[in-house]
């Protein structure tokens, strides 16, 4: 089990390059995380020493949503690594125990999560989602083929599923109703047919994972959490600011 600590002391000052129009033109969100913008990567929780250069650990990566949701990570042996080729900057995890986490409040149905990503192997299932217990999380995750799975307390679950095979480099938005779930990406939009879910609070966000026996190998560009459906012309702008970090053609 990861003991994630949520305490945050003072930000160290530096000056470093930051990426211009990082902020997410959309009302409501949640939380948003872009690793193009070190400004907001530290290779440690307690937010003091910055990334600054390729391989670095992140041990805490910033919510530029404004709304202080940072995801950390203590254990130096489980931070997943800052990676850039000079043009992409991406966080990459392991696939043995990275993995970032942390406190994002979402109330109710429906809850809409959005990552650019690259799978770089088969290891691991979790993407990105929200964590309550081994059997309860709402995960976008790879299973064979990219999926949007919402798994309640009950153990039923229901998944919007895009039956396509192993995705390539993906910027992908996952909405989770009652009713059921939808996976969009830049090719495709896809859903299930679901049944009425009790909604199931969730305790952490996590990146690289959906439960603790899960580690997913891949890259993440972006990510963005908002608790409500966004409107077609918003899933429009949502991919038009993901792409980019990704390198992905719209």
């Amino acid at each position: 089990m990861l003991s994630l600590s949520m305490s945050i002391s003072a930000l160290a000052t530096c000056r470093r390059a930051t990426r211009a129009n990082t902020n997410l033109p959309i009302d409501g969100v949640a939380a948003l995380f872009d690793a193009s913008n070190l400004s907001t990567l530290f290779q440690d929780a307690a937010m003091t020493s910055p990334v600054l250069a390729n391989g670095n650990p992140v041990g805490a990566v910033q919510d530029l949503s404004g709304n202080g949701h940072h995801l950390l990570q203590t254990k130096a042996a489980a931070c997943p690594r800052y990676r850039t080729d000079g043009a992409l900057h991406w966080i990459e995890g392991d696939g043995v125990d990275d993995i970032l986490a942390g406190s994002i409040p979402v109330s109710s149905y429906p809850l809409t999560i959005a990552v650019a990503f690259d799978p770089v192997s088969t290891t691991g299932s979790g993407i990105a989602g929200f964590y309550q217990g081994e059997g309860v999380y709402k995960s976008l995750m790879i299973n064979g083929y990219l999926r949007a799975v919402d798994r309640t307390i009950a153990g039923a679950f229901q998944s919007g599923d895009t039956n396509s095979g192993f995705p390539p480099k993906t910027c992908a938005i996952a909405t989770f109703a009652d009713t059921s779930s939808e996976v969009t990406t830049q090719d495709y939009v896809t859903s299930s047919a679901g049944y009425t879910q009790t909604f199931e609070t969730p305790t952490d966000f996590r990146l690289f994972s959906f439960r603790n026996s899960d580690r997913w190998k891949g890259r993440i560009y972006a990510a963005a959490v908002f608790n409500r459906v966004l409107h077609a012309n918003e899933k429009a702008t949502l991919m038009q600011w993901l792409a980019p970090r990704a390198g992905v053609t719209l």
